[in-house]
């Protein structure tokens, strides 16, 4: 399976946040950025994961909330 399908987004789409012309213009802490580096590590090597659960973690960091409920329905 392609990684762009495991995301749900286009090739394209993929290829645009790989070379920087999409999605740069968020500023996040370290801590976040190592986040988002190692789900995309797992995604490329094709582990099995909980997408909703990594995501949510990385937004959970972002808002500095204790709970993320987007996913828990």
């Amino acid at each position: 399976m392609m990684i762009s399908e495991r995301l749900g987004v286009t090739q394209p789409a993929v290829s645009q946040y790989v070379t920087s012309k999409r999605g740069t213009a968020v500023a996040v802490s370290d801590d976040v950025r190592t986040l988002i580096q190692l789900l995309a590590e797992d995604v490329a090597e094709g582990k099995e994961l909980n997408l909703n659960e990594r995501i949510c973690a990385i937004c959970t960091h972002i808002q500095g909330d204790e709970k993320c409920t987007a996913f828990n329905r």
